[in-house]
């Protein structure tokens, strides 16, 4: 009786046993079984995204100019300051300058390594007619710089404004004396001509610039100022000068004149000293900078000075 009930117990635990085995051994056979069902799944989507960017990186493949070194704007974009690289870029390649572009010139700084994009420079063709200008008679901004563009301005004493020329780059600046140098063809030369002129017969007349803010983007304005008669005519018969003026152009310049000649003396002379005081006050500003330029070169230089004691010691 007793080895009958120590045999059925035997038995039970080894029953039990053999069924915790089992259902371990079920776990693990489907924990495994899942583990590879979802590794596949992964490495299948791995497969399909290295594709994807395989299919990606051959569409975008671009070649492309790189700045060689730092391009100051103004610079000519040429074989000595940029090299041919290819690359890969999600950006369309009609943004990127090609060999056509090259021998422009730099419209911002562009830092050593970046890529040149066509909205970076500009390209003029030469005419025969331009000539290089040197102007002092027109009203410079005090912190005015080589190669910036701008417009040239008339503003007369009854608040009339018209453009003179349109998004002209300053090749060479002296603010000091109040001096630029710009290329102008014959037109814009005899436009200034008669600006000058107009400038010194109409009491109050200011003759001055407007910068662009950003000249790669921004457009050229309309020239809308009309010379006197006498301009007019010696335009209309000479060839080099593509504008012509129209009848109503010309009377439009005679209301001009007979505006201007109405004001008042006592009118005149106000607008007269505000022209004066706003000459100074650029005139102040231009010293006020200088000075700052001066101090700034002296604190640079103590500064080296310091340094290199620095190192000695």
């Amino acid at each position: 009786m007793g080895f009958g009930r120590r045999k059925k117990g035997i038995l039970r635990k080894v029953f039990i046993l053999l069924f915790i085995v089992l259902v371990i051994g079920s776990v693990s056979y489907g924990g495994y079984y899942l583990y590879n069902q979802q590794l596949a799944k992964i490495k299948n989507e791995y497969i399909m995204q290295i594709n994807d960017l395989k299919t990606e990186k051959y569409l975008t493949k671009r070649t492309i100019y790189i700045a060689l070194k730092n391009i100051k704007k103004g610079d000519f974009i040429d074989e000595n300051n940029v090299n041919l690289v290819n690359t890969y870029s999600k950006f369309e390649s009609g943004i990127f300058v090609n060999e056509l572009d090259l021998n422009s010139r730099a419209l911002i700084d562009i830092s050593e390594g970046l890529p040149v994009l066509k909205n970076m420079i500009y390209k003029k063709d030469l005419t025969d007619d331009e000539r290089l200008k040197e102007l002092s008679s027109v009203l410079l901004q005090s912190d005015l710089e080589k190669n910036e563009f701008v417009d040239f301005r008339i503003r007369y004493s009854n608040g009339l404004e018209y453009i003179v020329l349109s998004k002209k780059e300053i090749k060479k600046i002296d603010l000091k004396n109040n001096t630029v140098w710009l290329s102008l063809n014959e037109e814009e030369n005899l436009l200034l001509s008669s600006a000058l002129v107009d400038k010194a017969i109409y009491q109050g007349t200011s003759f001055y610039i407007d910068r662009y803010i950003e000249s790669n983007i921004q457009k050229e304005s309309n020239v809308n100022y009309l010379p006197n008669k006498e301009v007019m005519d010696l335009m209309a018969v000479n060839k080099c000068v593509e504008r012509k003026f129209e009848k109503e152009e010309i009377t439009k310049r005679e209301e001009i004149e007979n505006k201007l000649k109405s004001i008042n003396e006592q009118l005149l002379s106000k607008v007269e000293e505000s022209v004066v005081r706003e000459e100074d006050s650029r005139e102040e500003r231009i010293e006020i900078n200088e000075s700052v330029i001066v101090n700034d070169t002296d604190n640079q230089e103590e500064k080296e000075e310091g340094t290199e004691e620095n190192v000695f010691n």
